[in-house]
């Protein structure tokens, strides 16, 4: 049912209901493995567009003046709903990473860093530039500015100062540290303290 465009909130809802529901309880590595196909279906299909038939179909429902609107509005939030797969923790890391970081790096997915920032200081000595890359795009989106998410930012780049060998990483830590410095000259004192961090 989640392939119709008219169950977008349907499918929003069940998302975000898995996600609550793995927090709290036990399941097995089979529902666990169940889940993630499911995950993999729905991205693969974000990635296409409304078809023409299923357009029409929807322009005689009465619901399409919101829908047109809407729709890519609830489907990010249904992506953005993995934010509670990601900090329940119970899918292999590695997979958890690359789908957190794909839909916010790439896809630019909005996300609460205080709901994640836990797990992703757990994941960075294992995946420092993917967790970099999720913070700094987060960091520099305005929305999540006024949060002030000083214990993340502070800690990823405090680790890749005194991590050995990535000299290019360090280069983009700096970009970032000077960057979002610029861009927030007017915040809060532990913004300017991100300085000594400069290599």
């Amino acid at each position: 049912m989640f392939d119709k465009p008219e169950n977008a909130l349907e499918k929003l809802s069940f998302i975000n209901f898995i996600g609550n529901y793995l927090k709290d309880s036990k399941v097995s590595e089979e529902i666990i493995g169940r889940f993630k196909l499911l995950w993999d279906w729905l991205i693969e299909k974000e990635k296409t567009k409304l078809g023409a038939a299923d357009a029409e179909t929807l322009k005689e429902s009465k619901l399409w003046d919101w829908l047109e609107t809407k729709l890519g509005d609830v489907n990010d939030k249904t992506l953005e709903q993995f934010q509670l797969w990601y900090s329940c923790k119970r899918f292999e890391r590695e997979w958890a990473i690359e789908q957190i970081h794909n839909l916010i790096v790439n896809h630019k997915i909005c996300m609460d860093m205080a709901l994640i920032k836990e797990v992703l200081l757990e994941d960075l000595p294992n995946y420092t530039r993917k967790v970099f890359e999720i913070v700094k795009t987060l960091s520099m989106n305005n929305e999540y500015f006024d949060f002030e998410p000083q214990i993340i930012i502070t800690e990823v780049v405090k680790y890749i100062k005194n991590s050995p060998n990535d000299s290019e990483l360090k280069k983009e830590k700096d970009d970032f540290i000077n960057k979002f410095s610029e861009r927030s000259h007017d915040g809060p004192v532990w913004i300017d303290k991100l300085q000594k961090y400069l290599e």
